[in-house]
This record gives C-alpha cells, structure tokens and sequence, in this order.
C-alpha cells in the first residue's frame, strides 16, 4: 500500500481522486490550496503526488518544482490538452500527464505505472506482501526474509515486473534460464509449483494453458 497526495482545488474532483486511489488499494490524502500542499509536503512522507495546477495561494508549477526538489514521482492533471502544454511539464519533472476529464481505469493504470517505475528505480519490487529488494538480492514476505534460490530470485524479479501480462514459457526459458524452452522438460513448470508455494502465490500466479503464465494483481486494471 502506498501514500498518495491529491492537490486538488475543486474539493469534488479530489474526492473522487481519493476513491479511485483507495479502489486500487492505497492511502490518499487531500490538499485543497498550493500553500497547504507545501506544508504537507515538508511534514509527511508520500510515495506519489497528484497534482491539479490550477491552485490558489500557490502557483501548482512552482509546488512541482519542490516536489521534483523532494524527488518525489508526480502525475499532473490539468485541462489544458496542448501537446505543447504536455511536452513543456514532461520536461520540468511530471512522470506523466493525465487531462480532465478522465477515466478512472485511465488514472489508476497511470497510478500504477509511475509506482513500478518508481520501484525500479530504487531497486524494489512490491507485490502484497511481497517486496523484492533487487540490489541487495533479497525477498521478504510479510516482512520476514524468505529463503530463496537465484532462478527462483529471477522468476520472480520476471513476473513482478510483468504483472497482468501473460508470459509465455518459451520466454521465461530465454530470461532466466538462457536457452530455448522445450517441451520435454519441466524446469520451468517445476520452477514456478515452487515459487508458488513458497511465496503463497496459488491464486495470483496462474497458468495460461498451452501457453505460460500470468501474476494477476487484482487492485490493477488489465
């Protein structure tokens, strides 16, 4: 679960931010005004900001320019639809643009994105109770480290970063174990009974019959 701040001036369409968040299966928090957003960013900690950038009191390209000082991941709304608008804050630090009005598949989805590419960047993976600690090779579930072998440490890195897309076994044969996949062998299937078992991941990591497997995030859209 993660923390998200909505700053948002028509207080209805930062509510129904707020719900779209909490259907995806994160805490949100609202602030209505620039000034206030400020403030909350210097007292909390939060994992992405929402930013609408016509605020009162204070400017919303100048609260994005202390957010990208705080290198914090953002997703602008805004109105203005121009590619030129776009281009312009893509380059002043928004990790995406998203203009009014929305669909809220459309914003969870967008939600979704910058928080993987977030985790990527700083060497993790979340999944449940799952985080995947890449830089320190590592995996812990519920908070507790799990015993885990390097090819399984791979199958999983694979499907966290390829959640809600159908692998195929010819392609995880190719990544993680460097040679073509072939039918006779059940090094893949054997791998993943495993890693299913160990991780608890019976319902979420499914086979794709006569083709591989999907990790189905349920909080995602497909």
């Amino acid at each position: 679960m993660k923390t998200i701040l909505i700053i948002e001036d028509d207080i209805s369409i930062a509510r129904l931010i707020k719900t779209y968040v909490s259907f995806a299966g994160h805490e949100a928090a609202i602030a209505p005004d620039g000034e206030l957003a400020l403030v909350m960013l210097g007292e909390e900690k939060y994992n992405l900001v929402i930013l609408d950038l016509m605020l009162p009191h204070v400017d919303g390209e100048m609260v994005l320019e202390t957010i990208k000082k705080l290198r914090l991941p953002v997703i602008v709304v805004s109105a203005k639809s121009s590619l030129v608008d776009r281009v312009r804050l893509l380059r002043a630090g928004a990790d995406d643009y998203i203009t009014k009005p929305f669909e809220s598949a459309d914003l969870i989805a967008r939600i979704e994105a910058v928080l993987r590419r977030t985790e990527r960047s700083f060497g993790v993976l979340e999944f449940g109770d799952i985080a995947m600690d890449i830089d320190r090779h590592m995996v812990l579930k519920g908070g507790r480290e799990v015993d885990i072998t390097p090819k399984e440490f791979d199958l999983l890195q694979y499907f966290l970063e390829n959640r809600n897309k159908v692998v195929k076994r010819e392609e995880l044969s190719a990544h993680v174990w460097g040679q073509e996949y072939l039918e006779s062998s059940r090094t893949v299937e054997i791998h993943v009974q495993r890693l299913r078992k160990k991780m608890g991941l019976n319902e979420e990591l499914r086979t794709v019959t006569k083709v591989g497997y999907i990790l189905e995030d349920k909080r995602e859209p497909k």
